[in-house]
Parts: C-alpha cells; sequence; structure tokens
C-alpha cells in the first residue's frame, strides 16, 4: 500500500507555497491535532491527579521515578526511529515505497524492545535502589521497562497515521492511552487497591491498549514486520543520531526527577513532580505543532521552502505560547484546584519554570529542520551539551537549594537550549542544500 496521491503525502511535492498553505490552514490542523493531545492530556491528567491525590506525595514519588525511567527507556526503540520512518518514507525511492521503510522499522522495533523488557529485569533492582531507596520494591520500575516497550509500538502506529497526514485518526490513537489507564485507575481505587505498582501495570495497559487501536488505524504496511536487508542500514545511519539525540534530550528534562530523588528524595520529589507535571503538559502544545509540520519539512531539503516552513511554524508557536503569557497568574488557584492543599508547596517551582516553558513552546518545534537537511547530529550535540549543563547545574543547586534550585537549573537550560536552537537553524538556512542523509 503506498501513500494516497495528496500534496501533502507525495514524496514529490510542489511548490513551497502549496505545501507551506495559509497559517490559518496550518493552525486547523494543529489545532485538530492539539484537540486529540488535550482531550488526551486531559485524561492523563484526571488519572494523575487520582493518584497523586490517592499517594500521596511521598508514595507517588515512587510513581514519578518509575515515569521517567519508562520515557528515557522508550526513547531507545522510540522517537528515533518513528521520526526516521517518516522522514525517509518520503524520500525512498525502494520499489515498494514506504512499506519498506515501516515493516523494517516495525521489525527493529520488535527486537529492540524484546531486549529492553530482558534488560529491565536485570536493572529494575539497581535504579530503584539508586533513585527511590533501598527500602522500595523494584517491581514498579521493571514495570516501566515493560511499558515502555507498549510506548513504542504506541508510537510507531502514530508515526504511521502522522507520515500520510491523516490527523483525524492520529487523535484517537493518543486518547486512547490514557483512557484506557484512566478507566483502570477507577477500578483500582474502588476496589482500594491503587499502589505504586498497580498505577506502573495501568501505565503499561494503557500503551499497549493504544498501541492495539493505532495498529488497526495505521496504513496496512504499518501493520506488517518485515526486515529488508536493504532498508537496515539507511534505517541505521539516519535513526541512530535520532535515537541518540532523544535519548540525550529526554535524559535532561526529566534529569531534574531523578537527582532529586537520588539527591534529596521523599515528600520533596512527589511535590516537585507536579510542577514538573505541568510543565510537560505544556510540551504537548510544542508536539502538536511538530506532529503537523514533520511531514511537510520532510519533503525539502533546500533552504529556500524551508525557510518558509521556519517561519510558518514560528507564527503558529507564537500564536499559542502568547495567550498563555498571562495565565501565570493563575498557577497557584489551578495547582490548589487539581491537587489539593497537600500540594501547595508545588507552587514556587511552577512559578520559577513557567516562562521557560513558554520559550520551549516557541523555539522546540524547530528542532525538524534538521531531520529535514539529514543533520540530525546537529541535535544530537545540542543535546548533549544541555544534558552536560543540566547534570552539572542540577547537582549543585540540588545540594543547596533542593526543588527550587533544580527549578532555577530547569528555567535556564530551556532558555539556554532554545537561544542554542535558533542561532543553529539560522546558520543551517544560511548554507546551501544537504544530502537527505548523511
Amino acid at each position: 500500500m503506498t501513500p494516497q496521491a495528496t500534496p501533502e503525502s507525495m514524496p514529490n511535492a510542489p511548490s513551497s507555497a502549496a505545501v507551506s498553505g495559509s497559517v490559518r490552514g496550518t493552525m486547523g490542523r494543529i489545532m485538530l491535532v492539539f484537540g486529540g493531545n488535550a482531550c488526551a492530556m486531559a485524561l492523563g491528567l484526571a488519572g494523575t491527579v487520582i493518584a497523586m491525590r490517592v499517594l500521596g506525595p511521598e508514595r507517588y514519588a515512587v510513581v514519578a521515578v518509575a515515569l521517567v525511567i519508562l520515557y528515557i527507556v522508550w526513547q531507545f526503540t522510540g522517537k528515533g526511529f518513528d521520526q526516521s520512518a517518516i522522514r525517509l518514507a518520503a524520500v525512498t525511492d525502494h520499489p515498494r515505497g514506504p512499506a519498506a521503510i515501516f515493516e523494517t522499522v516495525f521489525a527493529l522495533k520488535a527486537i529492540g524492545n524484546a531486549a529492553l523488557v530482558i534488560v529491565g529485569i536485570f536493572l529494575a533492582g539497581p535504579l530503584t535502589r539508586v533513585f527511590v531507596g533501598p527500602s522500595f520494591s523494584p517491581i514498579p520500575v521493571y514495570l516501566a521497562f515493560i511499558g515502555a516497550a507498549g510506548a513504542s509500538f504506541w508510537g510507531f502506529s502514530s508515526a504511521a497515521i502522522q507520515a500520510e497526514s491523516r490527523f483525524k485518526r492520529y487523535a484517537p490513537v493518543q486518547v486512547a492511552n490514557n483512557a484506557l489507564k484512566l478507566a483502570v485507575f477507577g477500578l483500582l481505587v474502588a476496589g482500594g487497591m491503587l499502589t505504586p505498582t498497580t498505577v506502573m501495570l495501568a501505565t503499561a495497559f494503557g500503551f499497549f491498549g493504544a498501541a492495539i487501536v493505532g495498529n488497526r488505524l495505521a496504513p496496512a504496511y504499518a501493520r506488517r514486520s518485515r526486515l529488508d536487508r536493504d532498508v537496515v542500514p539507511v534505517v541505521g545511519r539516519y535513526a541512530r543520531w535520532l535515537l541518540i539525540s532523544s535519548v540525550l534530550y529526554l535524559l535532561y528534562s526529566r534529569l531534574d526527577v531523578l537527582m532529586l530523588g537520588s539527591l534529596v528524595g521523599g515528600e520533596a520529589v512527589g511535590l516537585y513532580a507536579a510542577a514538573a507535571l505541568i510543565a510537560q503538559m505544556a510540551d504537548l502544545l510544542a508536539a502538536s505543532i511538530m506532529t503537523v509540520f514533520l511531514p511537510r519539512f520532510s519533503k525539502h531539503t533546500e533552504a529556500a521552502p524551508l525557510r518558509g516552513q521556519v517561519k510558518s511554524s514560528l507564527k503558529c508557536s507564537v500564536l499559542l505560547a502568547v495567550p498563555l503569557v498571562p495565565c501565570y497568574v493563575l498557577i497557584e488557584p489551578v495547582m490548589h484546584l487539581l491537587f489539593g492543599v497537600q500540594y501547595a508547596g508545588s507552587v514556587p517551582f511552577l512559578k520559577i519554570m513557567y516562562f521557560g516553558v513558554l520559550f520551549t513552546m516557541v523555539t522546540h518545534p524547530l528542532h525538524i529542520l534538521f531531520y529535514a537537511r539529514g543533520r540530525p547530529q546537529i541535535l544530537t550535540a545540542l543535546d548533549g551539551f544541555i544534558l552536560l549543563f543540566n547534570l552539572v547545574g542540577h547537582y549543585f543547586a540540588i545540594t543547596r537549594y533542593g526543588p527550587a534550585g533544580a527549578a532555577v537549573v530547569v528555567l535556564a537550560s530551556r532558555i539556554l537550549a532554545g537561544l542554542l536552537l535558533s542561532l543553529g537553524v539560522t546558520a543551517e538556512l544560511s548554507t546551501r542544500s544537504r544530502s537527505t542523509v548523511e
């Protein structure tokens, strides 16, 4: 099965103006994706609020650390492969077209996920002792490895739908994950069985269930697994940088929770996790923009049409970010409403990092320019530098100022990353065309 012959899915795209479209049309697609993400976010928030209120800050700290581990492990077979599949499918000259790319990526993910689940058996114990505490069960962390495999398959089906710009199908796949998780949470609360272990079990169930939904809605070729020996090295060359970059990004963006768990521990981690959760939910806006623009960017390597895509991306990002500026004054009442008085201590942390979150919303979607130019190694270098900044910054800030210090480092690292990315985009657009994969 080949992509539908539409301007948005054909590898040989028409003019830059036709691909870019109006900001209004692009915003419509972004809002469609964001609507699905927002619905998923609302369901996820409801489930998280239930877990946080029932478990309390100290026990929820175990879940917070396990979730960070899940998202980091996910990246080893996650977005690097997904984004590579979208990019390579847009430009492939393989006789079987995009099917060869997606079938091969599916097979590579299946192999990788099986390996990670096995590795998790040996790493769950040590990770629990270092980041949670020696007296805690390693089962929630091991369930994080299993959940990461489900998240990987869920992300793959979403990428296949995204590659063909079928955003009406994309939304329900995003919603399915948290809808299933919330349903299980409800049953667990009703039965008095909500614990850190059952929270992680429900999380894994949500990812696998959503992966099944996505598999049924994805193109037929994304439901099959087949290693093509001609495609494997191409995927490997392109995906390696994206894989490393995505792992580095998840490490530095979630390092605050991990280092708080290791250096401080206890209730402070649970309080800080509430603020970090809201910040990460705001990042969904940036993710919505990237979802819409990635297939568009992927059809170009020349600077001129990509310059137009960058301008459209920035316009859309600013239109979404600016209305959120005055919401700063609502942070305290919203946090109290969501999490209750037992999480009142998390309000100052979110206030510190808030404007860094908005800056990320504007700049982060520009990452995809480097995918289009076949230069993902630039992102790897950037993420590696920001990870080093966070490692040093969090160590000194947390040991001296605790969670407040971590929030300051998050603010600084988001602004620094956005500025460096903007400078990199400016430099890249001033150069001549690049090859698709280097």
